[in-house]
């Protein structure tokens, strides 16, 4: 009885695991008032945590400029923590990303940028959902939205590799669901 907790974090890593997958971490340090500029062109959702190992740096994203400011960004995260930002697959690539050493007592701040690929959806991919199966007023009738039939009746490479991803995050989801059960009856 005693193994029951050990097995709900198992399976809780291991759902948290299946839908995230690390790209790549970044280490280094900034001086104070000073930007260091990345970008990222992956596509898909993606999710930036920025750690201050020593000192505070913020993060600054923009799909319009490869050199976002902090008076020039879309999505941003100025917290003495963890700063954390999620970049929505419809945004279009490559991103800006910008890491901002804030001037404290150190002139120097040290810290560490990961880009994680997060494969569930979630309530912020509702509006690019949303887009792709309604047409819009100013659209015109002749437009073909993904998911529905060209006028040839194939479906595009996009739409198929797009539902493929979908089933397998399905799969995913309900093989996770029947091993909850089955541990939850066994114990």
């Amino acid at each position: 009885m005693e193994m029951y907790p050990f097995l709900i974090v198992f399976l809780y890593l291991l759902e948290s695991v299946a839908s995230e997958n690390l790209i790549q971490t970044i280490n280094d340090t900034i001086g104070a008032e000073n930007y260091t500029y990345y970008r990222v062109s992956g596509v898909g959702r993606l999710r930036l945590e920025l750690t201050s190992m020593y000192g505070d740096a913020d993060l600054y994203v923009s799909h319009i400029t490869l050199s976002p400011t902090f008076n020039e960004y879309e999505l941003k995260s100025t917290t003495c923590g963890m700063d954390v930002v999620e970049i929505p697959a419809f945004l279009t690539r490559p991103i800006g990303v910008a890491v901002y050493g804030y001037p404290v007592k150190r002139n120097e701040t040290e810290y560490s940028l990961s880009v994680y690929f997060v494969s569930k959806y979630d309530d912020s991919d509702y509006s690019s959902l949303d887009s792709m199966y309604t047409l819009r007023d100013s659209d015109s009738k002749n437009d073909v939205n993904a998911g529905q039939a060209t006028p040839n009746g194939q479906q595009s490479y996009q739409d198929k590799e797009e539902e493929e991803i979908s089933v397998s995050e399905t799969l995913w989801t309900i093989l996770l669901t029947i091993l909850k059960v089955v541990f939850e009856v066994l114990l």
